[in-house]
C-alpha cells in the first residue's frame, strides 16, 4: 500500500526535475516517517518488469492514502490524469457515502500553474500559501531549476512530507474494483476537445496539430550488440541513435525535431516503452500528430517485437511509422520480411502512413516533412467533419407526409 500516488502528465515527465523531485518528496517522507522508501509514493514510471500496468496503477490508486496531482497546463489536458483524478474522488465518494465523512486525502502540487483550473479542482483547497511567493507565482519546477532557490525547494519538499502525513492520518477506504481504462476523464466536459490551452470547443481551432511527438523504437548500443556485429550507430539511450553516421552525426532524433521546427511545430521526443500507448492513446484524444522512428533491426528483440505486434493490432490516424535503414546495401530481406510480418496492417494500408524506403538522411528529412503535412491534414479534415456534425440544426431527420397522414 503506496501512502501516495503521484499523479502527472508524461508531457511535463521530459522536465527529469520533475522525477528528481518525485524521489526527493519520497524519500523525505520515507525516513521523517520512519517507513521503507518502496512503500512512501506510487510512480506509474518506476514497475518492475512484466507489471501489468493497468492493473498496477489502478491497484495504487485503490489502496493508496493520498493523492498527489501535479498541476500544470499539460496535466488538465491529459486524458490519463482526469482518469486517475476521476478513480481516486470516486473512491472519496464511496467512502463518504459508506461513512458520512468527508476527507481531504488529495495534496496538489503547482509544479507549474496553469491560468485557470477545471471546475473539479476548484474545489480542492489551494494550497500555495503555505510556500513563498516565488513558489506561487512561478511553481515548484521554476525552484527545482535554479541553484538560488536550492534552500526554498528543499523547504517546500519538507513541508509538503508534512503535509503528506496529515492528509494521509484518515485514509479512504480501498477500493478493489477500480480499472482505470474504463474510467472517465474527470477535466473532459461534453461537447469540448482537451487541447494546449485547456478545454474548449471542436470548432475553435486546430493548434494542436502544430505539436508532434516523436516516438523512437531503437536499442542501446549493449541491447543492439547482442543482434548486430557493427554497433556504431548506437548510444547509451534511444535519442544517441545515429543510423546515418559518419555522413550525419546528429541523432536522428535531433534531426526529426529540427524538420519540426522548420514547420514551426513544436515537438518531443520519447522512447517507445511500456508507455507507448498511453503517449498514442493521449496525442489522439488531443489531435496531435505522432511519427514514429523504428529502427528495424529492433525486430530481433523480443520487448519491442512484441511492442510493434500491439501496434499492429491499433489504428491511429494521427500516427505515421518512418523506418530508417542506413543504407540500401544494409537492408536485409530476413529482417524486412519479419518487421512486414510484424506492421503488415500498417505496411500495406492504402493509407500513407508508413514508410521504410529511406536509405539517407536527406530521404528521412523529405520523407518526415510530407508525413507531418499528411497527419496535420487529416487531423484537420477530421475537425472540420467534426464541427459540421455538431452545427446547431435540426435535431431529427425531415418526415414527408401524404393526404390525410
Amino acid at each position: 500500500m503506496p501512502h501516495f500516488f503521484f499523479s502527472y502528465s508524461r508531457d511535463d515527465a521530459a522536465d527529469r526535475n520533475l522525477y528528481k523531485f518525485y524521489e526527493d518528496l519520497r524519500q523525505e517522507f520515507a525516513l521523517r516517517y520512519g517507513i521503507p522508501i518502496k512503500d512512501a509514493g506510487f510512480l506509474d514510471k518506476n514497475q518492475p518488469v512484466g507489471a501489468r500496468w493497468n492493473e498496477s496503477t489502478s491497484g495504487a490508486l485503490g489502496d493508496c492514502n493520498v493523492f498527489v496531482p501535479i498541476y500544470s497546463t499539460n496535466y488538465f489536458v491529459s486524458p490519463y490524469c482526469g482518469q486517475e483524478w476521476h478513480a481516486f474522488t470516486r473512491r472519496l465518494a464511496a467512502h463518504r457515502e459508506a461513512t458520512g465523512e468527508s476527507l481531504s486525502c488529495v495534496l496538489p502540487v503547482w509544479w507549474s500553474p496553469p491560468k485557470e483550473l477545471p471546475p473539479v479542482a476548484d474545489e480542492i483547497q489551494d494550497t500555495r500559501d503555505h510556500f513563498g511567493p516565488d513558489h506561487k507565482e512561478h511553481g515548484l519546477r521554476y525552484l527545482s531549476r535554479l541553484k538560488e532557490h536550492r534552500d526554498e525547494y528543499l523547504r517546500a519538499v519538507v513541508k509538503l512530507a508534512v503535509m503528506l502525513d496529515e492528509a494521509g492520518t484518515t485514509p479512504p477506504r480501498p477500493r478493489t474494483d477500480i480499472n482505470l481504462i474504463n474510467e472517465p476523464n474527470a477535466f473532459f466536459s461534453e461537447g469540448s476537445l482537451p487541447g494546449p490551452t485547456g478545454n474548449r470547443q471542436v470548432g475553435s481551432g486546430v493548434s494542436s496539430v502544430r505539436r508532434v511527438t516523436f516516438v523512437v523504437a531503437v536499442g542501446t548500443r549493449d541491447q543492439m550488440s547482442l543482434i548486430r556485429h557493427t554497433v556504431d550507430v548506437y548510444g547509451d539511450d534511444y535519442d544517441e541513435w545515429r543510423p546515418y553516421h559518419p555522413t550525419c552525426t546528429a541523432p536522428i532524433a535531433a534531426r526529426a525535431q529540427t524538420v519540426a521546427g522548420e514547420r514551426e511545430m513544436t515537438s518531443w521526443v520519447r522512447p517507445a516503452d511500456a508507455e507507448l500507448f498511453r503517449i498514442l492513446d493521449e496525442a489522439e484524444a488531443r489531435r496531435q500528430p505522432v511519427v514514429m522512428i523504428v529502427d528495424p533491426w529492433v525486430i530481433g528483440l523480443r520487448e519491442y517485437r512484441e511492442l510493434l505486434e500491439r501496434l499492429n493490432r491499433r489504428r491511429y490516424r494521427n500516427t505515421a511509422v518512418v523506418v530508417p535503414w542506413e543504407s540500401a546495401e544494409t537492408v536485409e530481406a530476413n529482417i524486412r520480411d519479419t518487421l512486414y510480418l510484424c506492421l503488415d496492417l500498417w505496411a500495406d494500408s492504402a493509407e500513407p502512413l508508413f514508410r521504410d524506403d529511406i536509405y539517407s538522411i536527406e530521404e528521412f528529412e523529405k520523407t518526415l516533412a510530407q508525413l507531418l503535412i499528411e497527419t496535420q491534414n487529416r487531423i484537420i479534415k477530421r475537425v472540420e467533419r467534426a464541427r459540421r456534425v455538431h452545427e446547431a440544426g435540426p435535431n431529427s431527420r425531415p418526415i414527408l407526409t401524404g393526404p390525410g397522414s
